[in-house]
């Protein structure tokens, strides 16, 4: 197995998420909330790891993936944003290292879970972040690694379908990167479409935001503790509903309609 063309790829998905910690870095500094620091200290620490791991890899463009590297890829690959992804819980001063890494995961992981017994102390742009993990866990981060790594080549087909197994790995378009494009752009589409109706039915921009990311990853974390409860409206609850529903299907069948 290539280790080095593995280091080189999770390298690649380091700096993809310190671009993610850029959104609630912007949101803390427009608050003027102390977590922007901690978003820099965070960027900064996965722009490292990101640096070194593509410093030591394979930088061979001619290098493809076979099953091997695509499976250590994916497996290690969830690991490493999960524990990247614990940095600003932990940063906060708000949570314990385990309960940032079970924060983190959660999120990745579309779980939903929480050991917090309050979020009324935390600030937006964490909350921000908290909504984004689960989001981009949604999507798949690996997902989202194919449509922006030409490096990966022939590999992507190893990736795609190591990362999404059953029906849903069924290819739309002969091109694996273009499927996996396809796949995200209905991703986005549900994601505004639900923060607009949330909007409607009376959610500020922001806590619709929050909760139309968290719903489209089908997963359960809300911007209030009490999730859906908070809000005391049906049409929240509908609305909510119809887009988690929508964003179980099959993607590929939304493209062939």
């Amino acid at each position: 197995m290539n280790i080095r063309l593995v280091m080189y790829l999770l390298g690649k998905l380091s700096i993809a998420c310190a671009v993610a910690m850029v959104v609630p870095m912007i949101t803390a500094l427009l608050l003027e909330e102390y977590m922007f620091l901690g978003f820099i200290f965070s960027f900064m620490i996965c722009a490292f790891i990101g640096g070194a791991l593509i410093g030591n890899g394979e930088k061979n463009k001619r290098a493809h993936l076979n099953l091997r590297e695509a499976l250590a890829t994916v497996g290690c690959g969830w690991l490493l944003v999960c524990f990247l992804g614990a940095i600003p819980y932990y940063l906060s001063g708000l949570v314990g290292l385990v309960g940032a890494i079970f924060e983190s995961t959660s999120g990745f992981t579309t779980t939903g879970v929480t050991t917090l017994s309050s979020l009324s102390n935390f600030p937006d742009s964490l909350l921000v972040w908290r909504s984004m993990t689960h989001w981009t866990g949604g999507i798949g981060v690996i997902m989202l690694f194919i449509t922006i790594m030409p490096q990966v080549g022939s590999g992507a087909n190893y990736l795609f379908n190591a990362e999404i197994p059953g029906p849903a790995a069924e290819r739309t378009l002969p091109k694996i990167k273009e499927s996996a494009f396809v796949i995200f752009t209905v991703y986005i589409f549900f994601t505004l479409i639900t923060t607009v109706a949330l909007k409607v039915a009376g959610m500020s921009w922001f806590m619709a935001m929050n909760l139309a990311l968290a719903s489209v990853a089908t997963g359960g974390f809300s911007y209030q503790y009490e999730s859906l409860m908070e809000f005391e409206t049906v049409y929240v609850e509908m609305i909510v509903i119809i887009a988690m529903v929508a964003a179980s299907l099959n993607f590929a069948l939304y493209y062939k309609i």
